[in-house]
């Protein structure tokens, strides 16, 4: 039986090496402040992340094959002064909820005790986003056909969110089977658009679009490998091509959206009586709104421009 917490729910001294010595067949131990038992048979090790590890067990007490996710390490995460490793298993929790609520497909949560672990479903996939960007040479023709045009769709359905917490494109996996994008993991920092302001805020993917300034900026833009270690390249063309028309789906989503709720708004005050000059003010800032959003597609996408 493999304890990684003590009582008091710290990180036990060992917990680098009990999780490096974990074979096939291990049970691990979980106890929850209330005093709820959670036990797990230790399978393989399904990936690593910078701040978690994901492993592949069997919950004993559901009978059912599940992703289990732990703190990667003790101490602080390397890139801030108060947060841990188990910070962000708490952050996973805590974030899940508002995700449910946002149009865009994660693995469902079954079980968690607040920065120990998250039992999670296990989520079948054949390639990540940062493969189908930089490795396509690895896949068919066909698949990647699809895989692409399911990222276009997946794009405008994040039309409405302006940024998930740790959004990375290697978290990004795409399921061909079932044609679906779906995001494995994120931390805090969930936040939604303002539908009333312009369609071109900040979008998911805005860390792709840095790639492409740099590029334009002859910067040489990197990768990071299994180890941590820079590795250099420039984007190709093909990736120029789909960020764009990523983008191109957010932006017209966007103002569909904009126009639609603009639509509903005209039908509530069309059933009320208005004013002749009241019916001219609307007629004239439905008529404008259409301006503003025809001229920006014209400009960003007839020509290529992405600002």
């Amino acid at each position: 039986m493999v304890s990684l917490y003590d009582d008091d729910g710290s990180q036990v001294t060992l917990y680098d090496e009990l999780i490096s010595d974990l074979r096939n067949g291990d049970i691990i131990k979980f106890k929850s402040p209330q005093g709820k038992i959670y036990k797990f048979e230790f399978d393989s090790m399904l990936g690593k992340g910078q701040s978690s590890i994901v492993l592949n067990v069997k919950d004993i007490t559901k009978n059912k094959i599940v992703a289990l996710r732990l703190p990667l390490t003790t101490g602080l995460v390397g890139w801030s002064d108060i947060a841990t490793y188990t910070d962000t298993i708490a952050e996973t929790v805590e974030e899940y909820e508002s995700l449910k609520k946002m149009p865009i497909r994660i693995p469902e949560l079954y079980d968690s005790v607040i920065g120990q672990f998250v039992s999670q479903e296990i989520i079948e996939f054949q390639l990540s986003m940062y493969d189908f960007f930089v490795n396509p040479f690895l896949y068919s023709n066909l698949i990647l056909e699809k895989a692409e045009n399911d990222l276009y769709e997946f794009a405008r359905m994040t039309s409405q969110i302006k940024k998930i917490g740790d959004f990375k494109d290697v978290q990004l996996v795409y399921n061909y089977k079932k044609r679906e994008w779906i995001l494995l993991d994120w931390n805090l920092g969930g936040e939604m658009i303002d539908i009333s302001s312009s369609a071109k805020q900040k979008t998911l993917f805005d860390g792709f679009l840095t790639r492409l300034k740099r590029l334009r900026n002859n910067e040489d833009v990197h990768q990071l490998n299994d180890m941590g270690e820079k590795m250099y390249r420039n984007p190709t063309e093909r990736e120029i091509r789909i960020l764009k028309n990523i983008f191109k789906n957010i932006y017209e989503k966007r103002i569909e959206n904009k126009r639609s709720c603009f639509l509903k708004i005209k039908a509530f005050f069309g059933r009320k009586k208005l004013s002749t000059w009241q019916k001219y003010k609307l007629k004239f800032v439905a008529n404008f709104l259409d301006f503003v959003a025809y001229t920006l597609t014209f400009f960003q996408f007839t020509f290529g421009i992405i600002v």
